[in-house]
């Protein structure tokens, strides 16, 4: 259960409303949740993605007062706080004052959060936060020793600072919050798509604060790279030689490091991805079936299609398309 308050430097309690100012819309990522203050006290954007394993709130802060933002949320994770401008003033409760400089970023262990927030009149603050599930944590730990006393505050729950300097946001990291940001994907292979990419930033951080650990791992702007021309060749299998060369490393690495990174190996993401493409098709265009079959590298094999989509989807491609329609 989670619960915000908003009170202004005289204690002025601000009443939410669920519209969201022109003035932002345009720049306004998809969330289920948006919500805004009042005119006369400015702008508070707060919108939430619920991915897998990751949730994320886009926050942006425009305030005509000074402001204070407690924020109360009861259950315990793993919280990435990134101050994308201006500097970021809270109190979060266990670790005490927490200055964030403009362009960087910490990781803290919060067991409940309970924190509150100092924002400055005339001064326009946007951030990003990314909570993470332990699940996923613990899958970080096999391959980032770095956690392993994370886990342990884990255990004791007790808060705990990631590190002791906030990690500046370089252009790696930069990029994939940008990315992270813009998905446009379809319901069906958003949240996949961006728990991987919300995983890859995870791993940056982590690199940031440890770097001898990216020794042995290949770098997430390479991996990323692999990836996103795995995405765009909808009709030919990875051509795993190829794609080893073009980030000069083995075929054997990059297939182990791909798969540490994303759960799953190039050709399961590359099939996953296609079929991804295939079931958004069918559910928001007019697209005939066929034509999806040639479209994602199957040419006129519809039977070989239907069979692929079937073991993605556990339905066939025409009734996957008759339930959505429907809906």
């Amino acid at each position: 259960m989670d619960r915000i308050k908003i009170s202004l430097a005289g204690g002025k309690p601000i009443h939410f409303k669920d519209t969201v100012p022109a003035a932002f819309a345009a720049d306004a990522i998809d969330g289920a949740w948006v919500m805004a203050a009042e005119r006369e006290f400015g702008t508070l954007l707060v919108q939430v993605i619920q991915l897998k394993d990751f949730v994320l709130w886009y926050s942006v802060f425009d305030c005509r007062q000074h402001v204070q933002l407690q924020v109360e949320r009861e259950r315990m994770f793993l919280k990435l706080h990134i101050a994308l401008d201006e500097p970021l003033k809270w109190y979060f409760k266990g670790l005490g004052k927490v200055w964030l400089p403009a362009h960087h970023a910490n990781l803290f262990h919060l067991p409940t959060l309970d924190a509150i927030g100092s924002f400055d009149a005339g001064v326009c603050y946007r951030s990003l936060d990314i909570a993470i599930s332990y699940e996923s944590l613990r899958q970080l730990q096999d391959d980032m020793p770095l956690i392993t006393p994370l886990m342990q505050a884990v255990e004791d729950k007790k808060p705990y600072r990631l590190s002791d300097k906030d990690i500046p946001l370089n252009q790696p990291i930069s990029e994939t919050i940008q990315h992270l940001l813009s998905i446009k994907f379809s319901e069906r292979i958003k949240i996949p798509y961006g728990d991987n990419t919300a995983r890859g930033l995870i791993m940056l951080m982590l690199f940031e604060m440890n770097p001898q650990s990216a020794v042995t791992y290949l770098d997430m702007p390479s991996l990323a790279l692999v990836r996103d021309q795995l995405e765009k060749d909808l009709k030919h299998a990875p051509d795993i030689e190829l794609l080893a060369q073009q980030i000069n490393v083995s075929s054997s690495k990059l297939k182990r490091d791909f798969k540490k990174a994303y759960k799953m190996g190039l050709h399961t993401y590359w099939q996953q991805h296609r079929m991804g493409q295939a079931a958004g098709m069918l559910k928001e265009s007019i697209t005939r079936i066929k034509d999806i079959a040639v479209y994602t590298g199957y040419g006129n094999d519809l039977s070989s299609f239907s069979r692929a989509f079937k073991q993605y989807a556990g339905m066939s491609p025409a009734y996957y398309r008759k339930k959505y329609k429907q809906a």
